[in-house]
């Protein structure tokens, strides 16, 4: 099929100019707004540049839909969501007939769920057992899976972790002294320290490179989202190595901080001391008014009590080696 040349097309009736015009129009949410911009864009792409609306044509929506769609590495929630973006910006250009009313290319495609994925399903730790599935394979994105150590190992959120500047990490007798500031909640701010090997190693590797106090700690995470977040390109990323490794949609990067809980609590770990070491919010008034906090020594305590079974150890030991051949 030919399609129309970017050049021969107003730029006030082709795709790009009614995009803007729709989501004007709308005064839709910020958040929402990205999302029908990024839904546009990746068709944008499959077309081969700016286009005229009439070129698609239900026939070259169900190529899209089949070809590029449900092939994605998005989850099926993710992938309606774009469908029904692009079926919302056809309906409002056939009230401006822009298009012919009546006929919505993206109208009558269902996006099932994968077998493995439930609706609604609750997020969830990971087993041991996952954890040796995750934690193999061969993601080629920078950081990613230094990042995900740092997660199993912490517990710390994602954009904590890819947030982190060389200011932000100080060394006390081999133990880091990592100090967690862009979080996105009061009682995610804290000093965590990190004793155990894997982790010291990455933040070791990283913190000998000479930068500026202010320069990240993965200067090659570039931002993404509506907000620019430092995580969002890298939480793309996680999902699909999640999904490439067979892993369901009841996990998430922030399964490993579940799975880091989990585990400290089963060994035993006092639940406050945790709570203040994961940046949880303590429930009572002697906590919340009259506590100074957790001291460096609590921190590190909890922190020497950091394992996990040494065959998941080993996977992630060799999951790192295996970024650098």
């Amino acid at each position: 099929m030919q399609l129309i040349a970017h050049a021969q097309l107003p730029t006030e009736n082709s795709l790009d100019g009614l995009l803007d015009k729709w989501i004007d129009s709308t005064g839709c949410l910020k958040t929402t707004s990205f999302q029908r911009r990024q839904a546009y864009a990746e068709l944008r792409d499959f077309l081969g540049g700016n286009r005229s609306p009439t070129v698609v044509t239900p026939a070259l929506a169900a190529q899209y839909v089949d070809e590029r769609l449900r092939q994605s590495a998005d989850s099926p929630s993710t992938r309606r969501r774009k469908l029904s973006a692009l079926g919302a910006f056809w309906a409002w250009m056939a009230t401006r007939r822009f298009v012919a009313n009546g006929v919505n290319p993206w109208s009558g495609f269902r996006i099932r769920n994968s077998g493995n994925a439930r609706v609604g399903a609750k997020k969830r730790p990971y087993t041991m057992t996952e954890l040796l599935r995750l934690f193999s394979g061969s993601p080629t994105y920078p950081a990613l899976r230094e990042v995900m150590a740092l997660g199993l190992f912490t517990g710390a959120r994602i954009n904590e972790l890819c947030s982190l500047t060389h200011a932000d990490v100080r060394w006390d007798r081999g133990v880091a002294i990592v100090q967690i500031t862009r979080t996105k909640t009061t009682a995610g701010v804290r000093n965590l320290a990190v004793a155990h090997h894997i982790p010291v190693a990455i933040l070791r590797s990283r913190t000998r490179r000479s930068a500026p106090a202010s320069a990240q700690l993965f200067p090659e995470l570039r931002g993404g989202g509506y907000d620019k977040k430092l995580s969002w390109h890298v939480g793309q990323a996680f999902r699909y190595h999640r999904n490439k490794v067979g892993l369901c949609g009841e996990t998430d990067f922030h399964s490993l901080r579940r799975t880091f809980i989990t585990r400290m609590e089963n060994l035993g770990v006092d639940q406050v001391h945790l709570a203040r070491y994961v940046g949880h919010a303590l429930p009572t008034l002697a906590f919340t008014l009259y506590s100074g906090g957790s001291t460096e020594t609590t921190q590190r305590a909890t922190a020497r009590a950091v394992t996990y079974p040494p065959r998941v150890e080993a996977a992630v030991s060799s999951f790192l080696r295996s970024q650098h051949p």
